[in-house]
């Protein structure tokens, strides 16, 4: 990226707008020749904060431009197919009236909350294929999947199976959860059947982002309940898979049933500072810091400067 970051045309005086894209090596050339452009509206573009980090095979990028050239970096990005992370609702507006097609991967929208998923699930009743009803019922949600994606089914099957799927991950969801909350013996298992729904690479490329979160939340409720499972947390932490929220949330639940009693949570606490991704973690938090509250940013910088203290 030294070449991109030499074309930056660095001044920290102005008021900006944080981007973060998310991209493979074969698409940094797109983002450099945006970044690098300095003719016609973007000729006195402005780019600070330059930060970027590996997440695995891609690269995840954040910067800030000047308030008068975001709307023409957004749009800009968006044109050249580059995946714009945890948009504010300023930049979800330039992508509603640049008509992005859902098929370019743009179609972004507000978390639901949990109420609200579980609202939408209970109104996903109807007929469809022999099985699928039950299937949606009981949570089996990786049968609703497989009904989707069968080309053999009819139109209708498929789109009911479409329909009934947030349905079917809500409940499997919830039913993990009670496990777990009535079974403390089992709530290790539950914890990882929650993980396992929120890193699930089918329900991310069917865009059950909602779902996905929940799911992790729900995880990370658990590991509260239950805090023999603390440790869990910095598990959770450290996976890449999972949605960035769920990893910063993580780290502030566990540091809040920590770090105010340190000596009766030396176990936890050594654990996470032999274990804890910070640099991983530190890459999360850039991108989805404005989700959180001024108290819980200062649990999440108090485990990191602990880990680092006693690393």
């Amino acid at each position: 990226m030294a070449g991109a970051i030499e074309c930056l045309n660095i001044n920290k005086d102005f008021m900006s707008k944080k981007i973060v894209v998310k991209l493979d090596n074969k698409k940094l050339h797109k983002l450099k020749s945006i970044l690098a452009l300095r003719e016609g509206e973007l000729k006195d573009l402005s780019v600070t904060n330059f930060r970027y980090g590996k997440l695995g095979d891609e690269m995840v990028i954040s910067f800030n431009v000047d308030d008068e050239h975001h709307r023409s970096i957004v749009g800009k990005l968006i044109i050249n197919d580059l995946k714009l992370l945890q948009p504010d609702d300023q930049t979800l507006k330039i992508i509603e009236d640049a008509q992005v097609p859902a098929s370019m991967g743009f179609r972004l929208t507000k978390s639901m909350s949990w109420d609200e998923l579980k609202e939408k699930a209970s109104s996903s009743a109807g007929s469809g294929a022999s099985g699928l009803d039950e299937y949606i019922r009981t949570g089996s949600y990786e049968k609703v999947i497989q009904i989707l994606k069968d080309i053999k089914n009819d139109s209708h099957t498929i789109e009911r199976a479409k329909s009934g799927l947030t349905a079917a991950v809500v409940h499997a969801i919830e039913e993990n959860y009670q496990k777990g909350v009535n079974n403390k013996y089992e709530a290790d298992k539950q914890i990882a059947a929650l993980i396992k729904i929120a890193s699930d690479d089918k329900l991310k490329s069917l865009r059950q982002f909602d779902s996905l979160k929940s799911a992790g939340l729900k995880a990370i409720a658990l590991c509260e309940i239950h805090k023999e499972n603390l440790d869990e947390l910095i598990k959770i932490c450290n996976n890449s898979s999972l949605v960035n929220s769920v990893n910063v949330l993580a780290a502030i639940v566990f540091a809040r049933n920590t770090i105010l009693e340190v000596e009766g949570n030396k176990e936890n606490l050594n654990y996470a500072v032999k274990n804890l991704n910070i640099r991983w973690l530190n890459i999360a938090f850039d991108i989805v810091e404005f989700e959180f509250g001024n108290s819980e940013k200062e649990y999440f910088t108090s485990l990191i400067e602990y880990v680092k203290a006693n690393r």
